[in-house]
């Protein structure tokens, strides 16, 4: 009863009080997306109140996380709504966010150019190959833009008069002309399927 009482006149105000309140404005995959960030940060704050939580514990929480930058960046746009909606109620702890509206994570450098091989690399990295259909695979994937799947999805029937047709993601279909030359193979070799892998998995020795 004392307890009770207590907390009556003096109220707990920690984010996960507060968590399913927000929580009442929104539906489905909103939701659900919210009430995971929210969860994951109520845990991480455990009992402390809205009002000791500032914007270092905020950055400490999303420093820590194992997911990539945009991922944080969608946690952060959550815990905004969650605070600013927070100020805006009668019996609101806080008077202001701990996020400013001009706080944001700073992008990760992009080093996509670093991993892109040059030409001459390219060129080592297919001579290093076994000759053959493994410099075949390597060549057709270079010039022809080819991901693993749809360089491993091709069939001899894909391959007409120079021209591949290659089967990608969401059943979409691009042609493509490839300078590569397969010399006398085709269609027309006697006791082959027009089905049968154009690059086939070599046999174990």
């Amino acid at each position: 009863m004392i307890v009770a009482l207590y907390y009556y006149i003096h109220p707990v105000n920690t984010p996960e009080q507060w968590r399913d309140r927000f929580l009442d404005n929104y539906t489905g995959k909103t939701a659900v997306t919210y009430a995971n960030t929210l969860k994951q940060f109520s845990e991480a704050m455990g009992d402390r109140e809205l009002e000791a939580i500032g914007l270092r514990d905020v950055r400490s929480w999303l420093d820590e996380l194992d997911c990539a930058h945009t991922t944080r960046v969608k946690h952060l746009n959550v815990l905004k709504a969650f605070f600013n909606w927070v100020v805006e109620q009668d019996d609101s702890p806080i008077r202001r966010s701990p996020l400013g509206k001009r706080f944001s994570l700073v992008a990760p450098p992009d080093t996509l150019q670093e991993r892109i091989l040059t030409e001459a690399q390219v060129a080592a990295l297919i001579d290093a190959a076994a000759p053959g259909r493994d410099q075949l695979m390597l060549r057709l994937m270079y010039e022809a833009g080819l991901r693993v799947s749809e360089l491993c999805g091709l069939r001899w029937k894909h391959l007409k008069a120079g021209e591949i047709s290659v089967y990608g993601k969401g059943g979409r279909v691009v042609g493509l002309v490839s300078r590569l030359r397969f010399g006398n193979c085709s269609m027309a070799i006697e006791g082959l399927r027009v089905s049968q892998p154009l690059l086939p998995v070599p046999e174990k020795l």
